[in-house]
This record gives C-alpha cells, sequence and structure tokens, in this order.
C-alpha cells in the first residue's frame, strides 16, 4: 500500500471502521511509514480533544424557532419564485 492510499484510510482506520483486510494493509504500511504514523497520531489526537470537548446545553425551544425560521425562509423562497413566474 502507498502513502496516499493509506491515507485515506486514517481516519476510517483510527475509528476501527475498516474491514479486516484493509485494516491489516494499513497496518502493515503503518509498520515502515513513519510520515504516516505521523498523520495517524494527528488525528487520534484531534479525535481526543472532540471526545474530551463539553458540549453545550441546547436552549430550550431551540428546534422549534429553527424550525419555524426554516418554513419562513422556505415560503419565502417560494413566494418569490411564484411572483418571478407569473411575470
Amino acid at each position: 500500500m502507498q502513502c496516499k492510499d493509506a491515507q485515506k484510510q486514517l481516519r476510517a482506520f483510527s475509528l476501527g471502521e475498516l474491514p479486516v483486510e484493509i485494516r491489516q494493509a494499513v497496518n502493515e504500511h503503518l509498520s515502515g511509514c513513519g510520515a504516516c504514523r505521523l498523520k495517524l497520531a494527528a488525528i487520534d489526537d484531534v479525535a481526543g480533544v472532540l471526545a474530551a470537548a463539553k458540549m453545550p446545553p441546547i436552549p430550550a425551544g431551540f428546534a422549534p424557532r429553527v424550525l419555524a425560521l426554516a418554513r419562513q425562509r422556505r415560503n419565502a423562497e417560494a413566494a418569490e419564485i411564484w411572483n418571478m413566474l407569473r411575470w
């Protein structure tokens, strides 16, 4: 496996999402490639930071407000299209 092929698989490798045969091929490549090991370490570091980050609480009524805004925009776009078609 070449670096470009291995690097395409590193995120899935880090998450344990690769099929066994591809995981083994990436693992073999990593055993002999320091550059790809460094990239994998960077991916693992970012994943660790994201996993440790606390999610802020979602404010009460957030979902209904977002849906209402989406409906407003949809209706405004539909009205604009309708006005263009009437000309």
